[in-house]
């Protein structure tokens, strides 16, 4: 939860126990008595000290489970940490470009997808495995929705532009078939994530140590971070 300090009429109040509480004035729902209390500390990425901090997971739980791997930040810094943590993420999934084909193709195939295909064709094993699907996959954009019919369609990316960037690797379904798929790739990038949690461990470990000490509010208006990328400026 975030603390926004100019946001009116909100008053700030200290703890005896190191903690933030935010209690709004007037009457509304409550009356005062809906108080949220924030933790005071030290940023881990900027140091500023004795400020309501939040503390940010660097694994993601719905990936990685349930673990105590958080950095303490400002609110700046985890709005920076938060957009960062995207690129190690990428940098590997990037090495996954035949299994984000395989899974649309299967899908635009009508085949039956679970979790023992999707951990199959998203297993480490099949990095190096490349295939061109120029000639297999057809990227006209068609008048119904090669899965159920429906006329209203949205586009795909089958590589994902947020790890490959922009490209012309898009095909057309209506948007429930489209949100079938999109879950389908997410489950894949899950087990993707799991099966490298150690070098995503290492990867993370650089990023930290770069991030330590930066400007965070001078690097978001910078806009260092390069969608698609994979990757941070920190100068």
């Amino acid at each position: 939860m975030v603390l926004l300090f100019s946001v009116e009429p909100l008053q700030l109040f200290q703890s005896e126990k190191g903690s933030v509480r935010l209690k709004k004035n007037g009457n509304g729902n409550g009356n005062g008595n809906d108080a949220i209390y924030y933790q005071l500390g030290n940023c881990f990425m900027c140091g500023a000290e004795g400020i309501p901090i939040t503390k940010f997971p660097i694994f993601r739980q719905d990936v990685f489970g349930i673990n105590n791997d958080k950095v303490p930040v400002c609110r700046d810094c985890a709005d920076l940490f938060k957009s960062c943590i995207k690129a190690p993420m990428n940098n590997i999934l990037k090495n996954y470009r035949t299994s984000y084909d395989l899974t649309s193709e299967a899908f635009l195939r009508g085949m039956e997808i679970d979790d023992v295909f999707l951990e199959l064709i998203w297993a480490k094993s099949i990095l190096g495995h490349q295939r061109e699907i120029d000639h297999i996959i057809d990227f006209s954009e068609p008048e119904n929705c090669p899965i159920c019919g429906h006329k209203k369609l949205t586009c795909h990316h089958i590589r994902k532009r947020a790890v490959f960037g922009e490209n012309n690797f898009i095909v057309y379904f209506c948007r429930k078939c489209h949100d079938r798929l999109e879950v389908l790739v997410t489950t894949g990038e899950d087990f993707a994530l799991k099966d490298n949690y150690l070098e995503f461990r290492m990867e993370i470990d650089s990023m930290i140590n770069n991030l330590r000490g930066v400007n965070a509010t001078n690097i978001l208006k910078q806009n260092a971070l390069r969608e698609g990328a994979g990757s941070y400026q920190f100068a």
